[in-house]
């Protein structure tokens, strides 16, 4: 959804309308039996310390999550086979957690 106007713009936004993905839905709903395993994995390095993620904002935490897709970032974990939605969806989950 476009919006052109910035009253209505600004109305879309108060209200939840962007048109953009419904993230908080991601957050809401339960993970699969792999994305389960996979967010274990994340927490199980990534739950305190200077590793700690729960600092994070989901869009802070979707762009390192590209970052290590990508290869920018080094990580033991292979995260090149990821899917946008699986970022997304793992980047809700941890920022619920906050």
């Amino acid at each position: 959804m476009r919006i052109h106007h910035p009253l209505l713009l600004w109305f879309a936004l108060a209200c939840g309308c962007s048109g953009a993905s419904s993230s908080t839905a991601v957050a809401e709903r339960p993970p699969s039996a792999d994305m389960k395993k996979l967010l274990a994995k994340c927490t199980s390095c990534h739950k305190s310390g200077p590793l700690d993620l729960s600092v994070y904002s989901r869009s802070e935490l979707r762009k390192k999550l590209e970052a290590v897709r990508a290869g920018k970032t080094k990580h033991p974990t292979d995260m090149s086979t990821l899917s946008d939605e699986q970022l997304d969806e793992i980047a809700a989950h941890l920022a619920a957690k906050r």
